[in-house]
């Protein structure tokens, strides 16, 4: 397979299996906060991700472009982030629903 169609494949996968778990959780907990509990506005968040996001792939493309060992990590983490600024887009929250502790998170 083509190095950027199994990207693509990766980040897709991530992104339906991430926002398809979420209809199948026990328990829901909307959080319009960021990673780990902190607390911000849901539409600081959507930018930070966005902007994140942005500066990911652009250090991915430039240091790291077609090197195997980092396709798979850096797949992974853009369908995460792809998968919560989806989720964030309708109420500028993200369904998490595994608890740990005093925080909660979700599969992305």
């Amino acid at each position: 397979m083509i190095p950027a169609k199994k990207n693509l494949f990766i980040i897709a996968a991530c992104v339906l299996v991430d926002l398809s778990s979420k209809h199948f959780a026990s328990q829901a907990i909307e959080n319009p906060g960021l990673a780990f509990g902190i607390q911000a506005p849901g539409f600081f968040s959507l930018g930070l991700t966005a902007v994140l996001l942005a500066a990911f792939l652009v250090l991915y493309k430039k240091y790291f472009y077609r090197k195997n060992s980092v396709d798979w990590g850096f797949s992974l983490i853009v369908g995460g982030a792809v998968s919560n600024i989806i989720d964030r887009i309708p109420d500028l929250k993200v369904t998490d629903f595994i608890g740990m502790g005093l925080n909660s998170m979700n599969l992305a």
